[in-house]
């Protein structure tokens, strides 16, 4: 029982830390969107 949880830890870890580049990348690219649409008006 012990492992099994230990097991769903990792791969709950590995899923947390993809969404958050997935934010972090997401985040980036509003920025740099917004960015590109301020110096072109």
């Amino acid at each position: 029982m012990r492992m099994f949880l230990e097991k769903e830890q990792v791969i709950i870890n590995k899923h947390l830390r993809r969404v958050c580049f997935l934010i972090n990348f997401s985040s980036i690219c509003e920025v740099y969107t917004s960015f590109k649409y301020t110096t072109l008006t």
